[in-house]
């Protein structure tokens, strides 16, 4: 009689694991993140990067101004533009400083990489002309791990603007040279 109990119990067992509740396994994360496209272009017109460089002593500080236009497929102008400040000690040495921003995302990638900074340095940066169709206020400025991967910087504004394509950043703060811009 003992062992027709054990071999009940262990038949009960085994009938309700085969009924495994899938609600208890992870959720698969179907809301990656995806760049802003920029508007396409004859890529024999116009370069696919523009790239803009200053030396910078760190301990001094300083302003790297930078503005790019290009004229879409569609004969619309894009215009990129803006201002990354480095406050005084943000780092104690000289270096180069090159930001690259390219045509197919709205991005921006800064060198050195990777470099840290002892004070967050400061990116004020303003996308126009872009087609915003499908992308709502969720949008934001990111630094980018990958293509999907995305982080949220601390900033003082964003600004969309659907009637005329915009999206801008105000006083993003950057703890770190990589790729930063803007994703949905």
């Amino acid at each position: 009689m003992k062992k027709l109990i054990i071999f009940l119990l262990f038949g009960f067992l085994l009938a309700s694991c085969s009924n495994f509740d899938s609600t208890t396994e992870p959720i698969a994360n179907n809301s990656q993140k995806r760049l802003i496209k920029m508007p396409s272009h004859s890529k024999t017109a116009v370069e696919e990067t523009f790239s803009t460089s200053k030396e910078i002593n760190g301990k001094v500080g300083g302003k790297i101004d930078f503005n790019f236009s290009y004229t879409s497929d569609a004969g619309t102008p894009v215009n990129i533009y803006g201002t990354l400040t480095i406050p005084a000690g943000a780092f104690q040495y000289t270096t180069t400083i090159r930001l690259d921003l390219n045509t197919d995302d709205a991005v921006i990638d800064c060198y050195p990489t990777p470099t840290t900074f002892d004070k967050p340095l400061i990116l004020d940066m303003t996308h126009e002309g872009l087609n915003l169709d499908g992308v709502d206020n969720s949008a934001d400025f990111y630094y980018i791990k990958t293509d999907s991967d995305f982080e949220s910087l601390n900033k003082d504004n964003k600004v969309i603007q659907y009637s005329n394509g915009k999206l801008e950043v105000k006083g993003a703060k950057l703890p770190h040279f990589t790729r930063f811009g803007w994703g949905t």
